[in-house]
């Protein structure tokens, strides 16, 4: 299911980012920038018959539905970067099948509200995204096809480009099913989506619901960036840090004083063990030692606690002199922390290990609107 509108102008108005990264000051702006928003679909206001639009849309011909099945190759650009991926319809497997691998715990809220969105609208309005490392045959189709012409192209707001291109041989389709069957694939983004697509699986009637949308990037040749999420620790004296016991893992604090730029440097060099780069904003230091493969886990499982900071006190900022400032603002120490390593996240992962949330960060995300999914026929 795609708009109608082939103005590649409208068809930009149309979009929006992931509905997890909308404040409200930009869900408005979205909302005014043209009555047909996706932010419509997958942010209603309380009170607001979204399935009964959704209807309405679809017989004004505003939301059209391809005839015959495929996939899709969506391919963004900006911020420097060039993602192109699969997009289709993804077959929901247990947990323990190790097949799609989620890694970061989630909360019972988002997910019900997302199943309630997908069970009144009977769609799937928002494709989760995935990273594999593949480098195979649905990889050679997938660049192929962007010799030819494309389906939609457009300009969104913020500068950003995107085109669409749309797979229906079905000897292709064939190929790239056979290359994907064995292969492993990582949550980047979407995992209150998964969670939902699960709940509804297990709870609503027929084979559709056994699917759910996503776009799968291939990481080893369109790769996406990961980048970390840092952490406030809401009422943490930097004096607590610098005292942590050395009782595992032979951590060791190093003082900075007053020299940020020089700590920063230092924890770029770190190439082993886990370190962590904390300060109140008047002075730095660094805590490093062994105490996992993933540093956020050994945050949240071992420092956290054992400085005493409730989860509610923990705030979550993607940049470094944003959760500087932020740390100063609430009085408490910001813990700057490096990108963690995909392969490692992969590894945890496949062993059924839960991380904490807002582990990674890969961007950058693509824009909703632009490919849909009913599930009626």
């Amino acid at each position: 299911m795609r708009y109608g509108q082939q103005d590649p102008h409208d068809l930009g108005l149309v979009t929006s980012p992931p509905y997890d990264v909308i404040n409200a000051a930009a869900l408005e702006t979205l909302r005014a920038s043209h009555p047909h928003n996706i932010v419509r679909l997958i942010l209603p206001r309380p009170g607001e018959e979204v399935a009964e639009r959704l209807q309405e849309w679809l017989r004004d011909g505003v939301l059209v539905r391809d005839d015959d099945p495929g996939l899709y190759v969506y391919e963004y650009a900006g911020h420097g970067r060039r993602v192109r991926g699969l997009v289709g319809a993804l077959g929901l497997r247990d947990f323990a099948d190790r097949i799609v691998l989620p890694h970061e715990d989630v909360m019972p809220g988002p997910v019900a509200g997302r199943a309630s969105l997908m069970r009144s609208t009977r769609s799937n309005l928002e494709p989760i995204l995935l990273v594999y490392d593949g480098d195979g045959t649905a990889s050679d189709a997938v660049d192929a096809t962007t010799d030819a012409p494309p389906l939609v192209t457009t300009l969104a707001p913020d500068g950003s480009e995107h085109t669409v291109w749309r797979i229906d041989e079905p000897a292709t389709l064939r190929a790239i099913a056979a290359d994907l069957a064995p292969r492993q694939a990582l949550i980047a983004d979407g995992h209150h989506r998964y969670a939902a697509y699960r709940q509804c699986q297990q709870t609503q009637p027929g084979d559709a619901w056994s699917y759910g949308l996503a776009m799968l990037v291939d990481q080893s040749r369109h790769p996406l960036h990961l980048g970390p999420i840092h952490r406030v620790a809401r009422g943490l004296a930097l004096s607590s840090v610098a005292d942590t016991p050395a009782t595992a893992g032979d951590l060791g604090w190093t003082a900075y004083g007053a020299d940020g730029a020089g700590a920063h440097a230092a924890l770029d060099a770190v190439t082993d063990g886990n370190a962590f780069l904390a300060t109140d904003g008047r002075a730095w230091g660094i805590l490093h030692g062994r105490l996992g493969e993933v540093e956020t886990a050994a945050l949240h499982d071992l420092l956290l606690p054992q400085w005493g900071v409730a989860d509610d006190d923990v705030l979550y900022v993607h940049d470094a002199s944003n959760a500087v400032s932020r740390a100063v603002d609430v009085g408490g120490t910001a813990l700057l922390l490096r990108a963690p390593d995909v392969s490692a996240v992969v590894a945890a992962s496949s062993r059924g290990l839960m991380l904490p949330r807002k582990t990674t960060s890969f961007g950058p995300k693509p824009r909703m609107g632009l490919l849909l999914r009913l599930l009626d026929g």
